[in-house]
C-alpha cells in the first residue's frame, strides 16, 4: 500500500477524535463536548450530553451531576428490558479506568428539571469519588 495512502487512511479515521472538543481536565479524568439541550418552548426540562474520560487505570465514580441554572439534574440511562424501553435514575455510574463513558440520546444523560430561560451557558459540577469537578458548558441545539 502507497504511504500517502496509509497516512490518508490514519488522517481520516483520527479526524472525529480530532474534532471532539475537551472542556475540562482534572487529575486523569477528561470531560468533552459537553453541552444542555435548548429546550423547545416554555418547557424548563432538558437533557445534557458529553463524554467522561478516565484515562488512569484507577476506576472512578460519578456520583452527582449539578448545574447552577437548574433546579436539579439526574443521572440516568436509557434500557430496554423485554423489548420495553425505560428512563431509569442511577445512584452512580462507574468510570472504569482507561475508557471513556459516553452520555448521549437513548443511553446514559442527565435529566435537568427547572432550567432556567434565555441562558446560552451555566456551570456544572460533577462529583466524582466525592470530589466536585466544576466548568462551564454551553446551551445549544440538538447535535445530530
Amino acid at each position: 500500500m502507497p504511504r500517502h495512502l496509509i497516512w490518508w487512511l490514519i488522517a481520516i479515521t483520527a479526524l472525529p477524535y480530532a474534532c471532539r472538543r475537551k472542556q475540562h481536565t482534572e487529575n486523569e479524568i477528561i470531560f468533552r463536548d459537553w453541552y444542555i439541550v435548548k429546550p423547545v418552548a416554555a418547557v424548563s426540562a432538558s437533557v445534557a450530553y458529553g463524554s467522561i474520560e478516565n484515562t488512569g487505570r484507577t476506576p472512578h465514580l460519578l456520583t452527582a451531576a449539578q448545574l447552577d441554572c437548574a433546579d436539579k439534574t439526574l443521572l440516568h440511562e436509557t434500557l430496554e428490558t423485554a423489548g420495553r424501553i425505560s428512563m431509569v435514575h442511577r445512584e452512580s455510574i462507574p468510570l472504569p479506568g482507561g475508557e471513556e463513558t459516553l452520555f448521549e440520546p437513548a443511553h446514559k444523560h442527565l435529566m435537568i428539571s427547572g432550567l432556567k430561560t434565555g441562558i446560552d451557558q451555566c456551570e456544572i459540577a460533577f462529583t466524582i469519588d466525592g470530589k466536585p469537578m466544576r466548568f462551564k458548558i454551553p446551551v445549544k441545539e440538538r447535535e445530530k
